[in-house]
């Protein structure tokens, strides 16, 4: 009976130094912290139209979840942190979000895979939800923290993406948020 009681304790222990070690900011980065950020949104100097919309999105989106506009540059700041959002040496249609060294760096092999990993982004880590044209959910959120081991890569296995509907064609707006 003692025996059991005092691996109970152990394990209990054991757990709570875990959880208290995930729960370190050593492990996450803070995109925004209590409404201020120290990040900045950056694109290539050559950025095509879909790099500069991609870019664009993100800080507008970011704007309205935490009433800070990050600038968007085309060289780094040696005083902030990055968040880049490229084209890269990527599959056509793969898209990568990752955490390297502090920075976030969202891509895509191509203009309009960029495009999606804005959105996904969005989505999935800071739960933006499109339901019509002008129907949004848009959290509200004084801070924003990503761990730092996040590396997404995604390749769909269906690369042409055509609804055939009236609401898609008239908003194509819409449409690209629906990946």
């Amino acid at each position: 009976m003692k025996t059991k009681v005092i691996f109970f304790k152990y394990c209990f222990v054991l757990l709570t130094c875990f959880l208290i070690s995930s729960c370190n900011e050593n492990n996450a980065i803070k995109i925004v912290n209590a409404g201020k950020s120290n990040y900045e949104i950056v694109v290539n100097t050559m950025a095509s139209k879909e790099e500069q919309f991609a870019a664009k999105e993100l800080q507008n989106y970011l704007k309205k979840i935490t009433s800070v506009e990050l600038e968007i540059v085309t060289n780094t700041s040696k005083s902030k942190k990055q968040i880049f959002v490229k084209v890269a040496a990527l599959e056509s249609a793969e898209i990568v979000i990752k955490v390297e060294e502090n920075n976030l760096v969202i891509s895509g092999g191509s203009g309009t895979a960029l495009k999606n990993a804005v959105y996904e982004f969005l989505e999935v880590y800071l739960n933006c939800k499109w339901y019509a044209p002008n129907v949004e959910e848009i959290p509200t959120l004084k801070t924003i923290v990503l761990k730092k081991d996040l590396n997404y890569s995604y390749t769909p296995d269906i690369t042409t993406r055509t609804v055939h509907s009236r609401l898609f064609y008239e908003n194509p707006s819409f449409a690209g948020k629906h990946k």
